[in-house]
């Protein structure tokens, strides 16, 4: 099928729209921590709503080469938001032996975690405020679990630095007043607390980018797949390259910080 020059811009657009999304997504959740707790918000808003385009993306484009026309808008909504369902659908569209990043534990607590925040959770505060009925938890509690689950599995090695922070925590102790909430809603009373509680969490965030990224690489290949088993022009997995993450090794990837400015 050969697309109008309209078609065309639009899937640019949309694509220049669901990878810069996920970018920004990536960028602030390695940056996230508690004393800035509205980026894990921001990170998870940015990162739903690029994965839900990214994945319709791969729907149109597979039925473009499969039907020769676009779906129409409601065969699209039938979709649904539901990022879990989503994720289902586009899978079986792969013809590479991909390993789907659902089978590790917290890739896809992640991607649960990110499609309740698409459909409910991000509403949580002002339902729980408003005592309306929710039957979700608190998309940062369950944040906290996640990065629980990252602690088994990735132990920071304890520096000398580390050591001394420690110290020097327990001597603020005596000459501080400490109030701050952590992301299960516990009021950390003391310096110390505090000082545990953040010493390792740019450590665990790089983990926690690393394995988000895993599901993006997932998707990303499976958009070229569907792109050049029917030589679909133009080519939207080009905007995506940076987040195949094929250009470096998983120590490079966790340190990362900036996913915006390639």
């Amino acid at each position: 099928m050969k697309i109008t020059t309209t078609q065309e811009a639009i899937l640019l657009k949309e694509a220049g729209l669901a990878s810069s999304s996920l970018e920004y997504g990536l960028t602030i959740l390695r940056k996230a921590e508690l004393t800035r707790k509205a980026e894990y918000y921001q990170a998870f808003f940015q990162l739903s709503i690029g994965l839900e385009r990214l994945m319709k993306i791969i729907i149109i484009e597979n039925y473009l080469g499969v039907e020769k026309k676009f779906p129409s808008n409601s065969i699209l909504k039938g979709y649904g938001h539901k990022l879990v369902n989503l994720f289902d659908a586009t899978s079986k569209l792969q013809t590479g032996q991909y390993i789907d990043p659902r089978l590790n534990d917290i890739s896809n607590s992640i991607l649960n975690l990110l499609s309740e925040f698409a459909i409910s959770t991000r509403y949580y505060n002002l339902d729980v405020l408003t005592q309306g009925k929710t039957k979700s938890k608190d998309p940062l509690v369950v944040w906290k679990q996640i990065q629980d689950k990252i602690r088994g599995v990735h132990k920071k090695r304890i520096t000398k630095k580390d050591i001394y922070g420690f110290e020097l925590a327990q001597i603020v102790d005596n000459k501080s007043i400490t109030r701050i909430f952590d992301e299960s809603n516990n009021i950390l009373s003391k310096y110390s607390e505090f000082y545990r509680n953040v010493y390792d969490t740019d450590f665990i965030q790089g983990h926690a980018t690393v394995y988000t990224l895993d599901l993006i690489c997932y998707l990303v290949n499976i958009l070229s797949d569907v792109e050049e088993e029917y030589n679909l022009y133009p080519y939207l997995r080009e905007f995506f390259w940076y987040l195949t993450g094929n250009w470096g090794n998983s120590s490079q990837k966790r340190r990362k910080r900036n996913w915006i400015n390639k």
